[in-house]
Formats: C-alpha cells, sequence, structure tokens
C-alpha cells in the first residue's frame, strides 16, 4: 500500500524531528 508507505516515511521523519528539538510530549499533545 503506497499511502501506508507515505505515512511511515513522514512519521519517520517527524520522529528524527521531534527527538532533535526534544519536543515529543508536545507533538503528541497536539
Amino acid at each position: 500500500n503506497q499511502n501506508d508507505a507515505t505515512v511511515w516515511l513522514q512519521g519517520k521523519d517527524l520522529v528524527k524531528l521531534i527527538e532533535e528539538h526534544g519536543t515529543i510530549v508536545e507533538y503528541i499533545t497536539l
């Protein structure tokens, strides 16, 4: 499923950004 692959890649990039900025809790709360 191409959509699932896209979401996974986007999620991976988001996690990378979140870890770099240390705003995991803030992101989840949003």
